[in-house]
């Protein structure tokens, strides 16, 4: 009978794991919805509005960075910021200098992912010269 409870609790332990392992990550649109960029609620998103929401975690670099490194971090931001400008003007399809929630849908994941691509290059090229 302790066998069987055993077995038991490892099938059920397997599949909680199984269920686990089975769930999505989450998305870009998912960690940034729309709404949460959309600070004025006017149903679209302006450049300031996507950039603030992209930047608004920058004060990280001080700690990845150090103290005494700002012209270094703010060579990062405005490379971050012309990255956002770029993605920004790649999703507003129809050219109208706002995204609306169908162009911010279909573009966020790739965009987060682009910005996350090039912050990580940055950063480590930092730390890289930090080291040497």
């Amino acid at each position: 009978m302790a066998v069987f409870r055993c077995v038991l609790v490892l099938v059920a332990i397997a599949a909680v794991a199984s269920a686990k392992a089975h769930k999505p990550d989450p998305t870009a649109r998912d960690m940034m919805p729309f709404e949460k960029v959309d600070t004025n609620k006017d149903g679209r998103a302006s450049h300031q509005e996507l950039e603030e929401f992209m930047l608004k975690n920058t004060a990280l670099l001080d700690g990845l960075l150090g103290k005494g490194r700002e012209a270094e971090k703010e060579a990062v931001i405005n490379k971050l910021k012309r990255t956002a400008a770029t993605l920004f003007k790649h999703a507003d399809k129809d050219k109208d200098n706002h995204l609306s929630k169908k162009e911010y849908d279909a573009s966020i994941d790739k965009a987060s992912k682009k910005f996350m691509e090039v912050l990580q290059t940055e950063v480590m090229a930092l730390l890289m010269k930090k080291e040497l």
